[in-house]
């Protein structure tokens, strides 16, 4: 069964309510084994909207990369994010702009059975890149990523060497959103 990690952010509304009903939601596919602090940042791409919170979980699900990334916008939908879909009287969501809820698929493991270890999913595609594209270059989620698994690996290096590459963007983790 595979082991992934998600990313979780919310700007609008109750932002703190948000990243609980997802968590909660994400249950019904998602084994959830730990889920990070709640982090504070500012927007990433288009900056003029509310501050974000975020949180990473990590967890297992018998679904597999593309379909777990299907479960995940169907919960991004039941939560009233509205579809980056193009089409005439469709609308469609300012990219990285404000949102009740962001779930990304950031990383994914499977056991080696003949190696004794946990390989990393590799995939590229239209859809769905694993790793996420953006993964190394947003603290927002190397931050609370790094809380539930310190030794983790990206790339084969640590989490602190992405880190310390994006030291300019601030974060705050926060003891008062739990």
């Amino acid at each position: 069964m595979p082991l992934y990690y998600l990313s979780l952010g919310s700007n609008k509304g109750d932002r703190i309510k948000n990243l609980r009903t997802a968590i909660e939601l994400l249950k019904e596919r998602v084994r959830v084994k730990r889920v990070s602090s709640v982090y504070e940042s500012e927007p990433w791409g288009y900056e003029e909207q509310e501050n974000f919170l975020n949180q990473v979980l990590e967890g297992d699900s018998r679904l597999d990369p593309p379909n777990l990334l299907t479960f995940v916008k169907d919960v991004e939908k039941k939560m009233g994010r509205v579809g980056e879909k193009k089409g005439k009287g469709k609308k469609k969501e300012l990219r990285w702009g404000p949102r009740v809820i962001d779930i990304d698929l950031i990383l994914a493991y499977e056991w080696n059975e003949e190696n004794k270890s946990m390989d990393e999913i590799r995939i590229e595609s239209e859809r769905l890149n694993l790793p996420h594209h953006y993964l190394t270059q947003r603290n927002f989620v190397l931050l609370p990523l790094k809380e539930i698994n310190p030794k983790l690996k990206i790339e084969k290096r640590s989490l602190d060497h992405f880190i310390k590459m994006n030291e300019d963007q601030e974060i705050k983790k926060s003891d008062s959103f739990t």
